[in-house]
């Protein structure tokens, strides 16, 4: 089940004493009149940092299965919304997630649904990076009318495949316990990209990853929950997690085409602390956004950065705790 909360486009003043010097930091992308910050439609507090939610609903369900991490839009010609999420084939339990992810593809009259079952948007393919595994999908609308990108994770076994039984969690038959082989997927990890013409698809992901590890530095393991944005230039950034042996974080990237090849940027993770799932998005004077679910000393679950360049970013603020507050008027901690 699929939990989507909405953001009130209503601008409420800040904190006091920012400068139109430091109001990128100060105020978290937002403006700074006469000294108080001035947010933005769909953030608050003392910084704007803070996603201005509304209530929750339920929006993409399908029965007996595992859903999450949608990646909506609006399509132009017909008023729909489209929303791609990450679903667990075979009725197969969380612990099974890696060797049973699939990207599906569902359609709503509202962004808030309820949304209905289209098909299947992406898939594993045999003898390719992503033979097991596809999972993490964000959605990217190109300019102009020239088509939509679905960045997404991928992974495989190594080959040769060490000794033992590395296809019983394909269909459960062990039950829901715990996957013994998860973390040598994991260790196969890699970002690729699919392209479509319209938000029907069908949807053709490139032969080969368009973002590896690099031997040697902080992701050297593995990269994985990709976040892409066009920018005004043309040139697309990305936003990743990467882990190594010695360091776990959000990673930024940037190339000249949604096809690569992408640059890393960074030769550290972003924060100091655990950080994944990152989400990039323009605000409205071109400043860029990132949300990212963290476990970040002293912060909320979501955390949100700003930058001018993708380059350098704010230090992170909470953008939401971990409460949810659902239409029906009741409170889960998720």
């Amino acid at each position: 089940m699929l939990v989507l909360t909405v953001l009130i486009d209503a601008a409420l003043a800040g904190q006091t004493n920012c400068t139109l010097a430091t109001a990128l930091a100060d105020c978290t992308g937002s403006s700074c009149l006469n000294g108080t910050c001035a947010c933005d439609p769909g953030w608050t507090g003392d910084r704007c940092a803070e996603a201005d939610v509304g209530a929750a609903v339920h929006a993409v369900s399908m029965p007996h299965t595992w859903v999450w991490g949608a990646a909506p839009a609006r399509d132009p010609s017909t008023g729909r919304y489209h929303a791609f999420t990450m679903a667990i084939k075979n009725r197969c339990g969380i612990n099974h997630y890696r060797h049973n992810a699939y990207i599906v593809h569902a359609t709503a009259a509202s962004p808030l649904g309820p949304y209905d079952f289209e098909g299947i948007a992406l898939d594993n393919r045999s003898g390719h990076f992503d033979a097991v595994e596809v999972e993490d999908p964000n959605l990217v609308t190109l300019p102009g009318g020239a088509g939509y990108l679905l960045f997404y994770t991928g992974a495989a076994f190594p080959d040769p495949l060490p000794p033992g039984n590395h296809t019983a969690h394909l269909n459960c038959t062990l039950g829901d316990v715990p996957d013994s082989d998860s973390e040598m997927l994991a260790e196969g990890q890699r970002i690729g990209v699919a392209f479509a013409p319209t938000l029907n698809g069908p949807f053709t992901a490139l032969p080969d990853p368009i973002l590896s590890t690099r031997p040697g530095h902080w992701d050297s393991r593995r990269v994985s929950n990709p976040a892409g944005l066009v920018l005004p230039n043309g040139t697309i950034l990305l936003a990743y997690r990467g882990n190594g042996p010695h360091a776990s974080g959000i990673g930024i990237a940037r190339a000249d085409n949604w096809s690569g090849p992408f640059e890393t940027l960074l030769e550290a993770p972003l924060f100091s602390g655990y950080a994944e799932d990152p989400t990039l998005f323009l605000g409205p004077t071109g400043v860029i956004h990132m949300l990212a679910h963290g476990e970040l000393h002293g912060l909320g679950l979501g955390v949100h950065s700003v930058s001018a360049d993708g380059v350098t970013w704010t230090a992170p603020a909470t953008a939401y705790d971990s409460y949810c507050v659902w239409a029906a008027g009741h409170t889960d901690r998720m």
